[in-house]
């Protein structure tokens, strides 16, 4: 169960990620920052929890669902140091809940949204790094 919500999530994390990366890549004029900001943070969103996930000693999915992204970061510290070298005192949302599309809030500034989308691809790396070499072969790449 533990593993498929892993898949479940990096697999959502990979996606999100491509498209935030994607509207990176045009002119900075035509960067739709929108875009970038929810996709980067569902994306990092996404790994942290796999990161959670992974480092879990038990099989419960279910007592996460509800823990924003700095939970989640906590979560993480409490039982690796994987994560603290990586400085998220930048993103502004990070105490929200993320996975509510219906929220209003995003950030404007391209320069912070690549910043998060930066964020994103450090924890990405890390979590590659502690995945069993069995588990990363049957993850699709996007």
């Amino acid at each position: 169960m533990k593993t498929e919500a892993i898949k479940t999530q990096f697999e959502q994390a990979e996606k999100d990620l491509k498209r935030a990366k994607g509207e990176l890549y045009q002119p900075m004029e035509d960067v739709v920052s929108y875009c970038v900001c929810v996709s980067a943070r569902g994306a990092l969103y996404r790994y942290v929890k796999s990161l959670d996930l992974l480092l879990s000693e038990d099989d419960q999915v279910d007592q996460q669902n509800d823990l924003s992204l700095e939970e989640l970061i906590q979560r993480c510290n409490a039982k690796s140091d994987d994560l603290s070298n990586i400085n998220f005192s930048n993103i502004n949302c990070k105490h929200l809940d993320v996975r509510d599309e219906g929220e209003i809030y995003f950030c404007n500034d391209v320069d912070i949204v690549k910043h998060c989308t930066d964020l994103a691809e450090e924890v990405r790396e890390i979590l590659l790094d502690k995945l069993p070499p069995d588990f990363k072969s049957e993850l699709p790449v996007f």
